[in-house]
């Protein structure tokens, strides 16, 4: 397992090399801005722009109806990209992204998704760690992303700890404040979308 690690470590050690940043444009949002979405899974929620916390930018989601459970914080840095979600319920399920998340770099971009809380497997605890590949494009109508996930998960049929790889690929137009106005995925042959229905400053 171990050995599985520092191949997964090599293969990801990679510096994002990219021509063009698209980060979240928070310098021009005004404060109290509400963004309300849904998707295709049924879900709806609302990002309320809470302004600046220390050195990130702040989204408090809500989901509507509201649900306590369900609800948390989306801390981004100062170029708008998003670094951590802070649930506030669900203790020990917040999710640090790094560098930063690609989903908004031109070009190609490396990055690690880790849970607070990790999987325990005997007496240990293990932290998920995720990798991810971003390859993003400009089309006429947005951006196409295509990304490879990789990480240990529980085998079903051996019940012991594998390598998986999952596929992904993002059809994204932007809309105001260079937010995702839509965002069309297929997951492994499995499709969904979300969007932003209207935005309320």
């Amino acid at each position: 397992m171990r050995f599985i690690m520092l191949v997964l470590s090599t293969l990801f050690f990679v510096t994002a090399a990219h021509a063009e940043s698209l980060g979240v444009d928070f310098k021009s949002m005004p404060r109290g801005t509400k963004v309300y979405y849904e998707s295709s899974q049924g879900p709806k929620w609302v990002a309320t722009f809470k302004g600046k916390r220390g050195k990130f930018y702040r989204f408090d989601v809500r989901s509507v109806p509201d649900d306590a459970n369900a609800r948390r914080t989306e801390l981004f840095n100062m170029d708008g990209h998003l670094v951590k979600v802070e649930y506030k319920k669900m203790r020990g399920q917040s999710v640090t992204f790094k560098p930063f998340h690609c989903g908004r770099i031109i070009g190609k971009c490396a990055m690690s998704s880790t849970k607070q809380q990790g999987m325990r497997v005997g007496n240990k605890e293990m932290k998920l760690i995720t990798r991810y590949s971003y390859d993003t494009a400009r089309t006429k109508k947005g951006l196409r992303t295509k990304s490879t996930e990789m990480k240990l998960g529980l085998s079903k049929k051996t019940a012991s700890m594998e390598l998986q790889k999952s596929h992904l690929t993002i059809n994204a137009t932007l809309t105001k404040y260079n937010l995702f106005g839509h965002r069309a995925w297929v997951r492994d042959g499995k499709k969904g979308w979300t969007k932003i229905t209207w935005i309320e400053e």
